[in-house]
């Protein structure tokens, strides 16, 4: 009877602490209108047909496969949609759970001469299987992990204007 009581408490006291470390602001669910990040690029002197093929090539070397990443690709619109996964790196407490998150995104690149705008929407976060859900990529996503993939997301666009830069620079090879 004892050892009862012993564990039960020993599991509150275990359930209380954790619980209070998953409560606060930066574990909060953002809405839907929330997980969409935009950002603008200006590449000076580089024409709409560059910045759209030098995207398309940037697609294929950073997300494996070109023909499994892009859904939707239109020269003369300026427009190519894809999808992409990235690893979230772990923040305070969550590192004693896990190292890193993978997280699915879509992204779509407007493209004119001399900028295009990078836009990355449709995000869901892995979770590991438990008891109570299965396993896979859900919707939610907490403000912790939605201003990490900020970073990612602004990392990706500033690795295409890299890219793009360095291949007009490199065109007369």
């Amino acid at each position: 009877m004892r050892f009862g009581i012993i564990k039960t408490l020993g599991l509150f006291s275990a359930v209380s602490m954790f619980s209070g470390c998953m409560t606060g602001p930066q574990h909060e669910l953002v809405s839907d209108s929330e997980k969409v990040y935009e950002k603008v690029i200006s590449v000076p002197g580089v024409s709409s047909d560059d910045i759209y093929s030098s995207t398309r090539t940037w697609l294929a070397e950073n997300f494996v496969s070109s023909k499994a990443v892009i859904e939707y690709a239109n020269k003369e619109e300026g427009v190519v949609i894809g999808n992409g996964i990235t690893e979230i790196p772990c923040a305070d407490s969550e590192c004693w759970i896990y190292t890193s998150k993978k997280a699915k995104f879509s992204m779509r690149i407007d493209i004119k001469d001399e900028r295009y705008k990078s836009k990355f929407f449709n995000l869901e976060v892995y979770v590991r299987g438990s008891d109570y859900m299965k396993a896979g990529y859900y919707n939610y996503v907490t403000k912790s992990e939605l201003d990490r993939l900020k970073v990612k997301f602004d990392d990706l666009s500033q690795s295409l204007k890299s890219h793009i830069e360095r291949k007009e620079k490199n065109s007369d090879w």
